[in-house]
Formats: C-alpha cells, sequence, structure tokens
C-alpha cells in the first residue's frame, strides 16, 4: 500500500471539490436554487469527487487499486465533514450514507483507475 498515492488521490479529489464548490457557489449566487436542487446537487458533487480521487489513485497504484482508491475517497469524504463541522457550514451529507457512498464510488473509481493504467 502507497501512501502517496492515496496522497495524490486526496489532492486531486480536494482540487474536484474545490471546483465543484466554486461553481455551485457560482450558481447559487446568480439564480434561486431550491433546497432540493441543492441537496441533489451536493450528492451528485460527492459521488464526482469520490470517482475523482479513487481514479487518481487507482491509477496510480502498483497493485490493489480498490484499496488505495476507497482510502483516497474515504480521506477526502471524512477531511470535508470535518472541515463542514468545525466551521459550522451546515450538515450537507448524511454521514454514514455519505460514507458508504464514498467507500463504493472511490472503490469503482480505484478499480476504473488501475485497468485504464496500460
Amino acid at each position: 500500500m502507497s501512501v502517496s498515492v492515496i496522497l495524490r488521490g486526496f489532492m486531486a479529489g480536494a482540487l474536484a471539490a474545490a471546483l465543484i464548490a466554486f461553481i455551485l457557489a457560482l450558481i447559487d449566487f446568480n439564480t434561486v436554487l431550491s433546497s432540493s436542487i441543492i441537496s441533489v446537487a451536493l450528492w451528485a458533487g460527492t459521488l464526482l469527487v469520490s470517482a475523482i480521487s479513487g481514479w487518481v489513485a487507482g491509477r496510480g497504484a502498483d497493485q490493489a487499486g480498490w484499496v488505495h482508491g476507497m482510502l483516497a475517497a474515504l480521506t477526502v469524504f471524512l477531511v470535508g465533514k470535518v472541515i463542514a463541522e468545525n466551521l459550522h457550514m451546515g450538515a450537507g451529507n448524511h454521514l454514514w450514507i455519505g460514507l458508504a457512498v464514498s467507500i463504493i464510488v472511490g472503490m469503482i473509481g480505484g478499480m476504473w483507475g488501475a485497468n485504464t493504467q496500460y
């Protein structure tokens, strides 16, 4: 298991999360979105960030890309959750459901990244 690969996946996921948050902030500032649309956008962002971080970690792993992808996506989700809770930014996603979703999607992204290495 390579910690540098997991950190590379984490950094890719963090950059993707920042970009998605910026785009959502611009859309929400310029339009009026209902809370249900914002909730769907948050879940779509969680899926996309988990897939990107898992793919990058799986692509960089020599073996067990699914484990590296899962751990990278899990790290992104947990760091984001801790930051959001400490800055009182709201719940966003449910903890246990978001945890399961990020693990599963990160695992799939890691498998996809490992298979696109060659």
